[in-house]
């Protein structure tokens, strides 16, 4: 193909190179995908599978990514996976087609996606801290490749409060400086409806630069919710019915998967 793309992302990684089409195999007796097109960039690492909605292709023309590949070939009966961060950082788990039942405790629930966003996206309805709940009402994006999230003005305020953070602003973004020493047992409360997702106090610090960082911060009224949120949470992703589907994730050796 050779035709050209450039991305470029919040934290200003930029991606520039050229699309080409091969085939990609799963293992080496695994399944195959003939004239499967993805592109090879000149400028960064790491590689970005690209599993969100077709809308945010860089290309001049929608093409199929790989749910909507893998569907097309029948070898899963829709465009869906899910996804499950292991809490060591070093590796996780994708399962396409299916989910993995003894990753997540409690209730699978589904959420329409916010609108037919081409952000993967839904309502947050509150977040709730000790025994403050602050209502959201707002819709916010998951997003697998950023370390962090972000968060409205009236969040990142009450967050800065129960924190003590200190600000300090690198390329429009709004870090927040925080003691390292967080709690195990305190937890930040995002709740969908009657579904919560808990995160601990101390799983919310990330480093930096020597010092630690909440790993929640403020740009330009983005609401994105990045690793710190997406490691305690199981998540379904369908694209063909348009939903998201949340539960808390179970940190489990043990593998249960369902496919659909």
């Amino acid at each position: 193909m050779g035709i050209l793309f450039e991305i470029e992302y919040i934290d200003n990684s930029l991606y520039e190179g050229k699309f080409f089409m091969d085939t990609l195999r799963f293992g080496l007796d695994g399944h195959s995908l003939k004239h499967f097109q993805f592109g090879v960039s000149n400028t960064s690492d790491p590689g970005i599978l690209g599993l969100g909605s077709k809308s945010l292709e860089s290309a001049t023309t929608e093409y199929d990514n790989l749910p909507w590949t893998l569907q097309k070939a029948g070898i899963t009966s829709k465009a869906c996976y899910s996804l499950y961060l292991n809490p060591d950082r070093e590796s996780g788990s994708i399962v396409f087609g299916g989910i993995d039942t003894a990753k997540f405790s409690g209730r699978l629930k589904e959420y329409p996606i916010y609108g037919g966003a081409s952000d993967l996206a839904i309502y947050l309805s509150s977040l709730i801290i000790g025994d403050k709940v602050i209502p959201v009402e707002s819709p916010y994006a998951f997003d697998s490749g950023s370390s962090i999230g972000f968060v409205g003005k009236e969040l990142m305020y009450a967050l800065d409060m129960i924190f003590k953070a200190t600000i300090k602003e690198e390329e429009g973004i709004g870090y927040r400086f925080v003691d390292c020493k967080q709690p195990d047992d305190i937890y930040l409360v995002f709740s969908f409806d009657d579904n919560n997702i808990s995160i601990p106090y101390a799983d919310l610090i990330l480093p930096k630069d020597g010092f630690c960082i909440l790993g929640l911060a403020y740009f330009n009224d983005y609401q994105i919710l990045g690793h710190v949120f997406m490691r305690h949470t199981y998540m379904y992703f369908d694209l063909t019915e348009n939903t998201i589907s949340l539960a808390q994730a179970l940190f489990s050796k043990k593998s249960n998967i369902i496919t659909f």
